[in-house]
């Protein structure tokens, strides 16, 4: 996976339960696990795997992450998963990719556009391509925490006190 925060090491922690190996790519990390294998380049990272799925922030040096390249690496069999951010992802490449057989599938519940326009359209219409609305938060748990915290900034608007 690309990236290991919060999420990453959530999603590692049930993939590593049903026995696979858990191989990563995060620049910002000091430190990890004995258990995890580490790749230098989110390409290496790619090559090595065949399932990618894509767990960082969308800032101006992660924006395109995924490209060409990264895209090629994974290659004819493997999967990209990207439940992030669009921008994380060149669609362009995405969509040669995809055409070309050079990417097998992929799995994507975030576009650049949303609705989805110009090149992200056509990627939610393709073949080899399942889009997913952006919604993981919902969930049971959720809704109690969600309705909590919009009564919490109500209370805090109607009394003056300061939102947080």
């Amino acid at each position: 996976m690309a990236g290991f925060g919060r999420i990453g090491r959530s999603l590692a922690e049930r993939v590593g339960a049903l026995g696979f190996p858990i191989h990563i790519w995060d620049p910002y990390l000091t430190e990890v696990p004995d258990s995890v294998i580490r790749w230098d380049t989110v390409r290496e990272l790619a090559a090595a795997v065949n399932h990618l799925s894509i767990h960082m922030p969308s800032t101006q040096q992660t924006a395109g992450t995924i490209d060409e390249s990264v895209l090629e690496a994974l290659g004819a069999r493997g999967h990209l998963v990207n439940t992030a951010r669009g921008a994380l992802v060149d669609e362009d490449a995405l969509l040669s990719s995809l055409n070309s057989g050079a990417l097998g599938f992929a799995s994507l519940d975030v576009l650049s556009s949303e609705p989805p326009t110009s090149t992200a359209a056509v990627i939610a219409e393709h073949e080899r391509v399942l889009v997913t609305p952006h919604i993981a938060y919902l969930s049971t748990d959720s809704l109690p925490q969600l309705r909590l915290r919009a009564a919490q900034i109500a209370r805090q608007l109607l009394t003056r006190e300061s939102v947080r």
